[in-house]
C-alpha cells in the first residue's frame, strides 16, 4: 500500500498509522529503507539491527559509569553478560520485537543518559531520544515519566546546569538556578 501511494501525505499517513495501540515509526523506517536499498525485506537482517540495540546500550551504560567514576574497565565486565544473557532470546529472534523491544530499552536509556549530562544541548538530544522511544513503541511514553523524576533529582541534588557565554574571546560559565525552569519546560512541551 505504502509503494502504490503516489502522494506524500498518503505515504506519511501509512508511517504514521496506528498498530494496535503502538505507532511502530522506528519499525517502519527500518522496513522502509531495506526495501529501498536491498527491494525486499529481510527479517534476518531485522533480528540483526534489533539486537544491535543491546551493543549500543552497552556502550552508553559504559559511557554513563566512566563519566562520573573513572574507574577501571575491568570492573565494568560483569555488565556485558548481564545484557547479554539469554533472557532478551524471545525478542531476539522476533523480527519485529527484537527491533521494537530492544531499540525502546536502548532509546530511553540514551534520553536519560542526555538528561544527567550539564550541557546546553543535552534536553534537546533528551527529548529527541525520548520521541524516539515512544515512536518506537507504546512503552516508550514512559521515558517522559522517567525524564521527569530525572530532572526532579537533578533539582533535589541541587545539580546545576552550565550555560556558556563568550565575553571578549574568553568562554565564562555561568550557573543557572537550581531548578533549571527551561530545561523542565522544554522536557514536559
Amino acid at each position: 500500500e505504502y509503494i502504490a501511494s503516489t502522494k506524500a501525505w498518503g505515504k506519511g499517513r501509512l508511517i504514521w498509522a496506528q498498530h494496535n495501540e503502538h505507532r511502530i515509526i522506528w519499525d517502519r523506517m527500518i522496513a522502509l529503507t531495506e526495501y529501498k536499498l536491498f527491494g525486499q525485506v529481510n527479517f534476518k537482517s531485522f533480528i540483526m539491527i534489533g539486537n544491535a540495540a543491546l551493543i549500543v546500550t552497552l556502550f552508553v551504560l559504559y559511557k554513563a559509569v566512566l563519566s562520573r567514576h573513572p574507574v577501571h574497565l575491568f570492573y565494568l565486565i560483569p555488565v556485558a553478560p548481564i545484557l547479554f544473557s539469554y533472557r532478551f532470546w524471545e525478542a531476539s529472534y522476533w523480527p519485529m520485537a527484537a527491533i521494537q523491544i530492544l531499540w525502546v530499552l536502548c532509546f530511553t536509556l540514551i534520553s536519560l543518559y542526555f538528561l544527567f549530562k550539564e550541557k546546553p544541548y543535552s534536553i534537546y538530544l533528551a527529548v529527541l531520544f525520548a520521541w524516539m522511544a515512544t515512536y518506537t513503541s507504546a512503552n516508550g511514553m514512559l521515558t517522559f515519566v522517567a525524564g521527569t523524576f530525572v530532572l526532579i533529582l537533578n533539582n533535589i541534588t541541587g545539580k546545576k546546569v552550565q550555560i556558556s557565554k563568550q565575553n571578549k574571546g574568553e568562554e565564562k560559565a555561568e550557573e543557572t538556578s537550581r531548578f533549571p525552569f527551561f530545561k523542565f519546560a522544554v522536557w514536559i512541551a
